[in-house]
């Protein structure tokens, strides 16, 4: 074969897409992704009280029981809170048995209308969590099983640290743990920069019990983000 047909074979390709840079690998239960490093991650919604009249003394304090509650996690641990602000839905359509119930709705939707645009606000608080591979390592010395109870042992001190902290930050933040729908449709809609909906799988048989996350459907104008494997 001549040299210039040779050069003219199809060579690996080396690029790498977005779906291939994206560390979601599968889902291990309701609220928990499992990395392609191995390392963890769940996410929470925040509801907070409305300081606009806190005084110093009151921020100062919640200050000081926000960094009490992150104290014990160690650098294992990874945080990021994205604040979503999104347009609210329009005035609903709605139909009223009686005038004066239609006449009180008619009211709201002008009044509605007269404000201009509405806004809804969302605070979510992401944790990622992945232990030193020479943690790991000196642990294994000591306990010794097989891989699934490691796993297990791992996910309920992942579970136990979770939860210290939301007790902990309870003053602070009432933290709601996103299902993994949320947690799905949370993700999209960072990757996306718009809200977006993702429903998971919604059948699992007890044979499958991690579902593999496509991430090549998180990426925009997709709607699922699962395929079952065993």
């Amino acid at each position: 074969m001549f040299k210039e047909f040779r050069d003219l074979r199809r060579k690996p390709e080396t690029e790498q897409g977005l779906p291939d840079l994206l560390n979601y690998a599968f889902a291990e239960d309701d609220h928990t992704i499992i990395m392609k490093d191995g390392a963890r991650l769940t996410a929470f919604e925040c509801l907070g009280p409305d300081m606009n009249s806190a005084g110093t003394e009151e921020l100062d304090a919640h200050r000081d029981l926000a960094n009490r509650a992150l104290i014990p996690l160690d650098e294992s641990f990874a945080y990021q809170v994205d604040f979503i602000r999104h347009p609210s839905a329009e005035y609903p359509e709605r139909q009223f048995a009686d005038p004066v119930s239609s006449m009180i709705g008619h009211e709201g939707s002008i009044h509605y209308a007269q404000e201009g645009l509405h806004y809804e606000s969302r605070t979510v608080l992401t944790v990622a969590c992945k232990k030193p591979e020479a943690q790991s390592r000196l642990g294994n010395v000591f306990v010794t099983g097989s891989v699934e109870q490691d796993r297990d042992r791992e996910r309920e001190w992942f579970n136990q640290q979770l939860q210290d902290f939301v007790d902990a930050m309870s003053p602070v933040w009432k933290l709601t743990r996103l299902g993994m729908d949320q947690l799905l449709s949370h993700i999209t809609t960072c990757i996306n920069g718009s809200v977006s909906h993702v429903k998971a799988p919604a059948e699992r048989s007890r044979s499958m019990r991690f579902w593999a996350i496509r991430t090549s459907s998180l990426v925009p104008n997709r709607a699922s983000a699962g395929a079952t494997f065993e």
